[in-house]
């Protein structure tokens, strides 16, 4: 059974919080699941418990809703959909309210589960089965206050990942990604301001066609008077210091984000990389999920995302998690 995603969510799923899936299933394809579990787990793996699974049979135009408690599963409800819709992009919708939780696909209301079937702390996400891509793991808010503000997702991004609450410093992101297609292609990393989604605050463009890690934000227009035009962006000074970390294509790798008050600090593999100093003051609270483009015929597919809380707001040895 192939893994398509496993990762840690950066909060447990609870009242007030939205998860939101997109991708697109395999030509063909026959099946893929979606399971919301307490901790990382495999099939084997009779003691951690499955609190959702979602099972979509694509040729059988049939969903199954199931739960794994101490080995045993329990059948919690099953749908007809059209699923050949999931041959397209498709987009499932997770809401969580106070007694039960409300999934639909592409906007149509599917069912919805009570919060009973989901007794204990759900924050890890597995997805398996036949999917050619997975475009979105969002996980935001609605309630007590909408987290982040904006929630849009442009259709060009490879991948996003919003969380449902600023960063503060110590907070660790760790994040494994396929490298394949064009060898002398690029991939960009970005994290946006909140309030506005085409203000990129970091702007990590990784070259492989020039062999460089080039580093620069997207700030509003700052003229000689020392006005601002705060609708016309432009790219700042570029940062390429440092060697170019990849001598395999293609390639997995994986990345830790370090989260300062002030930095960002990255890591790639169990190696510090570098520091890219905020060139917008206290910007920490106001960043964004993580937004992933490829570009040149390069192919980035994120196969896993953890989140950590460190003690320290420096984000000291914070390495250790791109291992």
């Amino acid at each position: 059974m192939p893994t398509v995603f496993q990762g840690k969510l950066s909060e447990n799923l609870k009242f007030g919080h939205i998860l939101e899936i997109s991708g697109q299933a395999e030509e063909n394809g026959y099946w893929f699941s979606i399971s919301l579990a307490a901790d990382r787990f495999t099939e084997s793996d009779d003691e951690v418990f499955i609190g959702l699974r979602m099972s979509i049979y694509l040729q059988e135009d049939l969903i199954v809703f199931k739960q794994r408690h101490h080995g045993e599963w329990k059948n919690l409800a099953s749908e007809n959909f059209l699923n050949r819709l999931f041959y397209q992009r498709f987009h499932i919708n997770m809401t969580f309210d106070e007694k039960k939780i409300y999934i639909s696909v592409n906007n149509r209301k599917l069912l919805h589960l009570p919060h009973s079937a989901m007794a204990k702390d759900l924050n890890t996400l597995q997805i398996t089965g036949e999917l050619k891509t997975l475009r979105q793991i969002d996980h935001r808010k609605y309630f007590p206050i909408i987290w982040p503000p904006i929630s849009y997702v442009e259709s060009r991004l490879e991948f996003s990942h919003d969380i449902p609450s600023s960063f503060q410093p110590g907070h660790v992101m760790a994040v494994t990604l396929n490298l394949s297609g064009n060898r002398n292609g690029r991939f960009h990393l970005h994290f946006c301001n909140i309030h506005n989604s085409k203000r990129q605050e970091i702007h990590i463009s990784v070259r492989f066609d020039t062999r460089k890690i080039v580093r620069t934000s997207k700030l509003p227009v700052q003229y000689v008077d020392e006005e601002v035009d705060l609708e016309q962006l432009e790219y700042g000074i570029e940062e390429i210091h440092g060697d170019f970390p990849f001598d395999r294509f293609p390639a997995i790798t994986k990345f830790a984000f370090g989260f300062t008050p002030t930095s960002l600090l990255l890591a790639k593999d169990g190696r510090f990389l570098f520091d890219y100093h905020f060139r917008t003051l206290n910007v920490l609270p106001q960043l964004s999920g993580l937004k992933v483009l490829s570009l040149y015929g390069m192919k980035v597919h994120v196969k896993d995302i953890e989140h950590f809380k460190m003690s320290e707001a420096q984000c000291g040895g914070f390495e250790v998690y791109s291992r």
